[in-house]
């Protein structure tokens, strides 16, 4: 009889424990299934930014797209991908609920104040210092920019934790990265903070690569996470959903791929770019293109 109870048990535990299963298994679908629409930058390169298509129909390029399509083994109707040309955009239709998900929002900042966070982080975007190469050297820590003239681009996107540390080093906002550029080449700024990512690609654009240096490692690191309306269905059950995804390795994995990806994409097409002129006022030198130049040194 005891034998018998004990078998009795042991059944109920294991189809407790199947009912468990499964009702986790229809929770994920039925959060993938309710058809979430979700979007990022559209000016952020390499996390978003936006293409034209016959020059008409604008198009986004994404590594939380992709890396999402991968996840989902391309089961593209379960998801929609929304382009908005602006982050406003996008969070005024968030704050209505006509879309659900902001792949790289910025924590505490004031633009993403009325969404929920997800955490963890699903990618850390890292911000370096840029100097010319004669110069980096002698910067060992950030307390040695303090006495520096510095400057950021208005036209990338930072965490309100990044801006209030550019006001502590009293540093110069200017209107977008070739202005930076420009200040660091005519002496009018002795550095640049910024996103490695953004500024590699657009320093590769413009044939500056080999023109400036970054520093060694970041000074600081920008948490990106998944954000959602408050308005969302279903909304434990999508928080848990996308908290599996942002703790998956296999995500992580997937963006970062995808980030090297568009950059190696980026130098194939500035091949034979001549970096400005004000590089060539700057140095004195008759720089070549891009493609065709050689470190110091080299032969």
């Amino acid at each position: 009889m005891k034998q018998i109870i004990k078998i009795c048990v042991l059944l109920m535990c294991f189809y407790a424990m199947k009912a468990q299963a499964l009702s986790i298994l229809r929770a994920e679908d039925k959060v993938v299934g309710q058809r979430l629409i979700y979007t990022t930058f559209s000016d952020y390169f390499p996390f978003g930014y936006g293409l034209y298509e016959n020059k008409k129909e604008p198009v986004l390029e994404s590594v939380f797209k992709d890396a999402m399509s991968d996840l989902l083994q391309n089961r593209d109707e379960l998801t929609v991908f929304k382009y908005y040309p602006t982050v406003g955009d996008a969070i005024f239709d968030m704050k209505d609920g006509k879309t659900d998900v902001f792949f790289g929002a910025f924590y505490s900042t004031e633009a993403f104040n009325d969404l929920d966070f997800v955490f963890p982080a699903i990618l850390n975007n890292p911000i370096h210092l840029i100097m010319l190469p004669s110069k980096i050297a002698g910067v060992k820590q950030a307390d040695d920019l303090k006495n520096l003239k510095g400057v950021y681009a208005l036209n990338e996107h930072f965490g309100d934790y990044m801006l209030k540390t550019f006001s502590e080093l009293n540093m110069k906002a200017v209107q977008d990265e070739d202005e930076a550029y420009e200040s660091l080449f005519t002496g009018e700024a002795d550095y640049i903070l910024g996103s490695y990512y953004y500024h590699f690609a657009k320093l590769v654009e413009k044939g500056l690569k080999n023109e400036v240096a970054f520093s060694s490692k970041p000074l600081w690191n920008m948490p990106m996470f998944v954000a959602t309306s408050k308005n969302i269905e279903n909304r434990k059950m999508v928080h848990d959903y996308f908290r599996r995804l942002a703790s998956s390795e296999n995500f992580k994995k997937k963006i970062l791929e995808k980030i090297k990806q568009l950059i190696e994409e980026k130098e194939k097409q500035s091949i034979g770019v001549v970096p400005p002129m004000y590089v060539r006022q700057s140095t004195g030198e008759e720089l070549t293109p891009a493609d065709e130049r050689t470190t110091k040194g080299e032969k």
